[in-house]
């Protein structure tokens, strides 16, 4: 399943909450209503309500264009299960009708919304009452209609128009941060239809302006993320969680908090907004601003050859002793095809400028391709890589130690001057993979876990995991450790406070310690917590910081020690539409600040840090990152135009720039 199977299903979810909120009001439990739906196009709303008894007391009207109306009036009619299903149809010719359908339970009619005196005329025509409660749907329709001043005198018309409405719009916002500009491209360019009242409206709070100025005094604005999370029962969501197995969160959580169900009520309806959204937490998913913070400094960073600028997300990047950094895996680009990445490259500054290129095997074996895995640099500077997967079913089974050499090698060379061969001795890096054969207690197999390399008072090598999520699992809480000498697995008893289950979390050691920050939850829901982990030979003892006021929550970030500072990079958040910037902790006396990112680096190009890798680079006061974005099956895969470096700069007075 995909992110956008996911996101049609919640808008499917939403519009049937509210559709059937207004129908079973108790309020209008005994009141004859009306439902309009504006540019309804093929929409089947009607015949599934109708046939779950939903409209025994509800006339139905559909409204779009003449040669939709016609199209649409074609299929009903030659359907006899659907044609049956519209009560009695006069047979009277009526021209005026648009080549639609009037019926007792069903009106369908052909008329332009921009005419709104012909619309008017012709909806009394087919037995409209504007004194019955009406609700007014419209389904990503408005924002198309050009100039956007027209959509807005379709909202003020309805208010005029109907005594006591509901007006429920389902559409797009947030055109202007990351996942916003590739949307709006999306809808611009690839198809071909612009989204001018997005762009003319384009944050929750302007929506509700723009209806509460046009005659509607009670508006709420929810995105999809409040749908899920607060009107779908457990069990419901269970069932979906189960249907097909489902990784794509980021791109999921990003395209249902860029969907508005805006509600708008006048007259008695006023009163099934109490019914809606009294007891629930609509507000939690409404903060549309972002904090007031200072903008981080960031720039493109040139990185030779540029065979594919680094595109890539769900990777590693490991920095060695040596200050190079090591890369492995991902789903990126290969030969201008996007794949999962079974190679392996090493990222080193030349005279001043970064290079990175391919490192071969030392054998025919390569590390095949795999993602959202670890890879943790050892003392002896070995990697260790583990878990991660193939997809979402087939999650990678073994763990693997890379080492790197210099092969030497002789190649003959033919001197064309005097036509003679000398032979001439070449060195390059070669990678050597063993497979790591451990015993004790084996973990899980997962991916989006952390893998953290920590050293025991005892002075034993370790590698400790947390976290993850596995086939069957949508977030596991244990904790294990590895000895690396003995390639034994030891899980261990959390003890002090509790460890949510999660994954897509970051874990940084400092003084001794690993903290854990951030992370997505069984529940789906992204965590603000910041934790401490005590390690001891024989335990572990996780202690919550206490940081007033609480982080934003984020997942699918990366995270840095800057000496007594926490730096959180990017990630996502369900509760706004706007992509979480850099945050800068400081872990003593749990003081932070919040620094915003550009949403574009070079024109029409968005910058979408989750799914990405940092490293921190001393001698040069800040973090690169390097790939990031994500594969919506809505608006297309995103990556990142090349590695990125942050400069942190406003901190240079408070912090010294060694990097853990």
């Amino acid at each position: 399943m995909t992110d956008r199977t996911w996101s049609y299903y919640m808008r499917a979810q939403a519009i049937q909450y509210m559709v059937k909120g207004f129908l079973q009001s108790l309020r209008l439990k005994s009141a004859h209503k009306q439902i309009v739906s504006l540019g309804a196009g093929f929409d089947t709303l009607f015949f599934s309500l109708s046939s779950e008894g939903f409209l025994k007391d509800t006339k139905y009207f559909e409204i779009d264009f003449p040669e939709v109306a016609k199209q649409k009036a074609s299929l009903i009619l030659q359907h006899k299960e659907l044609f049956q299903g519209l009560g009695k149809t006069s047979a009277e010719n009526k021209q005026w009708l648009g080549g639609g359908i009037d019926s007792e339970k069903y009106t369908l009619l052909g008329c332009n919304l921009k005419n709104r005196s012909l619309l008017e005329n012709h909806l009394l025509k087919c037995g409209l009452d504007t004194s019955l409660p009406t609700l007014l749907l419209s389904e990503v329709v408005l924002t198309y209609m050009d100039p956007p001043e027209s959509s807005t005198a379709i909202i003020g018309w309805a208010a005029d128009f109907f005594k006591s409405a509901m007006f429920v719009m389902f559409e797009q916002v947030s055109p202007h941060d990351p996942f916003g500009i590739k949307m709006i491209d999306h809808f611009k360019n690839s198809i071909g239809a612009p989204l001018f009242a997005t762009e003319a409206f384009p944050t929750r709070q302007s929506q509700k302006k723009r209806f509460m100025e046009e005659g509607w005094p009670l508006v709420r604005c929810p995105t999809l993320n409040f749908f899920y999370y607060d009107t779908l029962s457990e069990e419901e969501k269970s069932r979906l969680e189960n249907v097909e197995p489902f990784d794509e969160f980021e791109e999921w959580h990003l395209m249902c908090s860029h969907y508005i169900v805006l509600a708008a009520f006048k007259g008695i309806c006023e009163d099934i907004c109490e019914e809606l959204f009294s007891q629930l937490n609509v507000g939690t998913y409404d903060h549309s601003s972002p904090l007031k913070d200072v903008q981080c400094t960031v720039r493109v960073m040139e990185v030779l050859p540029s065979r594919d600028k680094l595109k890539r997300q769900g990777h590693t990047a490991t920095p060695l002793s040596d200050g190079t950094v090591f890369l492995t895996g991902g789903f990126g680009l290969e030969n201008g095809k996007h794949m999962r990445l079974d190679g392996v490259q090493l990222l080193r500054t030349v005279e001043g400028s970064f290079h990175c290129g391919d490192i071969l095997p030392d054998s025919e074996r390569t590390l095949g391709g795999r993602m959202f895995h670890t890879a943790t640099r050892l003392k002896d500077d070995n990697i260790l890589l583990y878990g991660g997967r193939k997809s979402p079913s087939n999650p990678c089974e073994e763990t693997i130690l890379l080492s790197l050499h210099n092969k030497h090698e002789t190649k003959p060379l033919l001197c064309t001057e005097d036509d003679f061969t000398s032979r001439v001795e070449f060195s390059e890096t070669r990678y050597k993979q063993t497979i790591f054969t451990c015993q004790g207690d084996i973990p899980q197999l997962r991916w989006r876990h952390t893998a953290t390399h920590v050293t025991l008072p005892d002075g034993s090598e370790n590698v400790l995991i947390f976290g993850g999520r596995s086939s069957s699992c949508l977030a596991l809480g244990e904790c294990y450790l590895l000895n690396t000498k003995s390639k034994t697995w030891k899980k261990f008893a959390i003890r002090g406070d509790a460890a949510a289950p999660r994954h897509s979390h970051t874990a940084c050691v400092w003084d001794n310690h690993v903290v854990l920050a951030g992370g997505l939850d069984a529940g789906l829901q992204a965590l603000s917590i910041v934790q401490i982990m005590e390690i001891d030979v024989n335990s572990v003892k996780l202690r919550t910081l206490s940081v007033d006021p609480p982080l934003p929550p984020r997942y699918s970030h990366t995270a840095h020690v800057v000496d007594d500072n926490l730096v959180l990079i990017g990630g996502v958040t369900p509760i706004s539409s706007h992509p979480p910037g850099v945050i800068v902790l400081h872990l003593k006396n749990l003081t932070w600040k919040s620094y915003t990112l550009p949403a574009c680096l070079t024109p029409s190009i968005p910058l979408m840090l989750h799914n990405h890798c940092s490293v921190c680079w001393e001698d040069s006061q800040g973090i690169m990152v390097l790939g990031g974005g994500g594969n919506c099956f809505s608006f297309g895969t995103h990556f990142n135009d090349g590695p990125v470096f942050l400069d942190l700069s406003p901190l240079r007075e408070a912090v010294a720039f060694k990097c853990a």
